[in-house]
């Protein structure tokens, strides 16, 4: 018998081995390069206190009489948050080191904003111990460090403080992003968020200078692929709910760029490159109760890996450092769902059919269906939207799924038959599964290249940054455009004034028109920054309309010369 601690040894090693090839598929791509699922530890959440708050009043209550930082939590438990994900067997974490409040979790020498304790060095040291890919949260666009007070636009959460130049907090990024990538060696960095101010282009410049081989990401990316997918490693965005939210709730993302099904469906369709989607483990990221529908995450989890993306979990640190437990058990609940499954979505890869539906595919109400390849196969993920008792019947064109060597239901490799008639094949599943239901049509392979929109562009979900979106009004807030021919700055500052009464987001549409300025950069201009202040600052409605015009103006007509 070997010694016990050269059975210890050889344990470690099997354990190593084991989790990279969790890191690494067979086909050569990386974790963050192919399906997968993560967790985002969060140290944003404050009782009382909702995400757009006034900072001057926030950091007053968080600071002693000298205006010293008297941190009050979270203190975060990083051994215990890196012993979740490796008990929950995640491909992927994030912590959290600066939220938009400023507060710095490590040891920085570029400010006395920061905590006593360092917390990135124990969560970098666990993770990569536990062979878990880390990367750190950072907040770029937002910061109130009160050390910067001097050049805040506001103090309200939107103001952005790099709207403008000021070399100073340009180069405390720089430093800042030296001492984290120096110190710890993350896999990565996710920025937040991807915007037209200073602090993209910075952030970019410097990675791309200084540690090329590291990890970069923006929140929001996605929906601007068309210029980021080239500059960052994958881009990355939010989705909170199943289906596109109503207008008026608190998911603006949501309402903007539509839940996971709609951005899924998009990125699938229209992405080459790897692309991510997060979310909380609550109902919102300031609404932290679980859903009552705890399988409505686990939907979201499933639409997205089978569209060939990854999503992070937000979970929310108490004041204590903990995990909140409803938390420790959703996350849970999500794990055990995918592990059996996590074959079936890891090595997959996504299929760019055109629409929201697979060719020759059709599923009953209140389901829908995603194809992927997996090696020879094609697998078909019958989606259970609002989690439906009962057998479903799928239907299948026979010339496009008939050539298959055979059908089995997954992850169990079920055998079953389906019924040919009038050139299609009818598949009853019975019962269909509480979330996804996976088919795999063994020997097929789809050709992309046979697959056509659907007629009518029946089915195929418009993005709402569109000039359509923006002129025929299937955008959240209606037409801002009535026409093609009248798309201009003017017209659209004209029909926006008359729908609506936001006084600031009005005065950001002037802003537009007198200084040609756009996105992040006009909403946070000085010309118009006191009119926005006069009128209680930049609200949520106000940053929505003023980007559906800005993008009016800028799509339909290109840069605006109206006076």
């Amino acid at each position: 018998m070997a010694p016990r601690n050269g059975w210890f040894g050889l344990l470690l090693v099997v354990l190593a081995l084991s989790a990279c090839r969790r890191n690494e598929a067979a086909d050569g791509r990386t974790w963050w390069e192919r399906p997968g699922l993560g967790i985002m530890y969060m140290t944003e959440w404050r009782e009382g206190w909702g995400w757009a708050r006034n900072f001057d009043d926030f950091n007053a209550s968080i600071s002693d009489d000298e205006g010293n930082l008297d941190f009050q939590g979270p203190f975060p438990q990083t051994d215990d948050w890196v012993a979740l994900s490796r008990d929950l067997k995640i491909d992927y974490h994030l912590i959290w080191a600066k939220w938009h409040d400023g507060i710095c979790y490590w040891d920085t020498e570029q400010t006395d904003w920061k905590t006593e304790v360092d917390y990135m060095a124990p969560f970098a040291k666990k993770s990569r111990r536990a062979r878990i890919p880390f990367m750190f949260y950072y907040s770029t666009i937002f910061d109130h460090n009160p050390q910067f007070d001097d050049i805040q636009p506001s103090p309200n959460t939107w103001s952005v403080i790099l709207s403008t130049e000021q070399p100073i907090y340009e180069d405390y990024l720089r430093a800042q992003f030296a001492e984290l990538v120096e110190t710890y060696e993350p896999d990565g960095l996710w920025l937040d968020w991807y915007s037209a101010d200073r602090s993209t282009s910075v952030s970019i410049e410097w990675f791309e200078d200084n540690a090329p081989d590291t990890l970069l990401t923006f929140n929001q990316s996605s929906y601007q692929a068309s210029e980021s997918a080239d500059l960052l490693s994958f881009t990355s965005g939010e989705s909170h709910y199943v289906r596109r939210p109503e207008a008026g709730v608190e998911d603006l993302v949501g309402v903007l760029y539509g839940g996971a099904w709609e951005q899924a469906n998009r990125n699938r369709a229209e992405f080459d490159h790897p692309w991510e989607l997060v979310g909380p483990l609550g109902e919102f990221w300031q609404t932290p109760e679980i859903r009552s529908d705890r399988d409505e995450l686990v939907r979201i989890v499933a639409i997205t890996l089978a569209s060939g993306g990854r999503y992070a979990m937000g979970a929310i640190a108490q004041a204590d450092g903990s995990i909140r437990p409803d938390h420790v058990e959703q996350a849970r609940w999500v794990a055990d769902w995918y592990e059996p499954r996590r074959d079936l979505f890891q090595p997959a890869r996504a299929l760019p059919y055109p629409g929201d539906r697979p060719p020759g595919v059709d599923v009953p109400k209140g389901y829908q269906a995603i194809a992927s390849q997996l090696g020879a196969d094609t697998l078909l993920h019958v989606i259970n939207m609002d989690g439906q008792s009962g057998p479903v019947l799928l239907t299948l064109d026979a010339d496009r799924w008939g050539t298959g060597e055979g059908l089995y239901l997954e992850p169990q490799h079920t055998s079953v038959t389906a019924e040919q008639m009038d050139g299609q094949l009818r598949l009853t599943l019975d019962p269909a599964e509480r979330v996804d239901t996976i088919v795999r049509v063994e020997g097929l392979t789809l050709d992309p290249a046979t697959f056509e929109a659907p007629d009518g562009n029946d089915g195929w979900i418009p993005d709402p940054k569109s000039v359509t979106t923006c002129i025929d009004g299937t955008g959240p807030y209606g037409p801002i455009c009535p026409e093609i021919a009248s798309c201009t700055c003017s017209a659209c500052a004209q029909e926006l004034e008359e729908c609506e009464t936001d006084a600031a987001c009005v005065a950001i549409v002037r802003c537009a028109l007198e200084t040609n300025c756009r996105g992040a950069l006009c909403y946070a201009a000085d010309t118009c920054q006191a009119v926005i202040d006069e009128h209680g600052g930049l609200t949520s409605p106000s940053l929505i309309q003023a980007a559906a015009v800005s993008t009016c103006s800028d799509e339909a007509c290109g840069i605006c010369d109206e006076p």
